[in-house]
């Protein structure tokens, strides 16, 4: 049997297939981020035959992506960023492939509103006045509300505080806070709210407290009220004899809830009962001796 020649040939097999294994690195399913800080690079990848493009989309796999590129990434991110990132491989074999992570940006707090009802000016003595305190904020922030009289009220974690004083009056008249503090951004403000409750008069302090003034012939002295009251009031001093009768004195020195009644060189005459009376739009106190 003779020789016989052979030949042979070297042939490249290259199998096709859709993109599979997608991966995010660094693998994340939620990245919680404050806002205002960098979001680093997040790098997709997958396994696919031939080589994949890679997209971004905001939310879902709609519309134009924000990135045709396999790398996200943002200097500084803010409250509107957070939502889910997509990431979708594609290549010229179906189907495409995606894979997701969720950004959680943390924010605030912010005070929307520090109001009361009703409003500043027209809160009136005896009725129910509320105080509301509004945070635009991510996650819920604790609330802290102080006030006179000792007021304060706490909510833990929320975006709104809300607090009722049914009966207020004159003592409730002041300065109100309203502080915030987000555990995850470590941010605090605070707002103030000055209100003046409009009520009736009543006495705050008086000289003497006792309501005797011992004096000595040809001395000066002085009978002295402060009253409680908003609007300022006005007030009448007046001398009561023992019959009944009265006469209206001036008062000296008066400023915005105070009246002085002077007597220079104290007489026999002048010693008796002497009453003040005070009186504003909301009410009046009667004769105080």
């Amino acid at each position: 049997i003779g020789d016989s020649l052979v030949e042979s040939q070297i042939m490249d097999l290259t199998i096709q297939f859709a993109p599979y294994d997608v991966k995010i690195e660094p693998s994340t399913e939620t990245l919680e981020l404050n806002e205002r800080d960098e979001l680093t690079n997040r790098v997709c990848s997958a396994q696919c035959e031939p080589a994949c493009s890679y997209a971004w989309y905001f939310n879902s796999i709609e519309g134009e992506p924000l990135e045709r590129s396999d790398t996200l990434s943002m200097e500084s991110v803010t409250r509107d960023a957070h939502g889910s990132y997509h990431c979708q491989a594609t290549n010229t074999i179906h189907p495409p492939e995606e894979i997701q992570f969720n950004l959680v940006v943390n924010y605030g707090p912010e005070i929307e509103t520090f109001e009361s009802s009703p409003s500043e000016g027209n809160i009136i003595e005896s009725n129910r006045t509320t105080f509301t305190c509004s945070v635009d904020t991510r996650p819920g922030a604790s609330i802290y509300l102080t006030g006179p009289e000792g007021l304060s009220q706490t909510v833990d974690d929320g975006t709104e505080l809300v607090h009722s004083i049914n009966d207020v009056g004159c003592i409730h008249s002041g300065k109100y806070t309203c502080r915030s503090r987000n555990p995850k951004t470590e941010k605090e403000v605070t707002k103030d709210y000055d209100i003046k409750v409009k009520c009736s008069p009543s006495v705050l302090r008086s000289d003497p407290d006792d309501q005797i003034r011992g004096v000595t012939e040809g001395s000066d002295t002085f009978l002295f009220v402060e009253s409680l009251s908003y609007p300022p009031p006005s007030f009448q001093w007046k001398r009561v004899f023992e019959n009944g009768t009265s006469i209206n004195m001036t008062s000296d020195n008066e400023t915005p809830n105070q009246s002085n009644l002077a007597f220079n060189n104290v007489q026999i005459p002048d010693f008796g009962f002497y009453h003040v009376s005070a009186q504003n739009e909301i009410g009046r106190w009667q004769d105080v001796q």
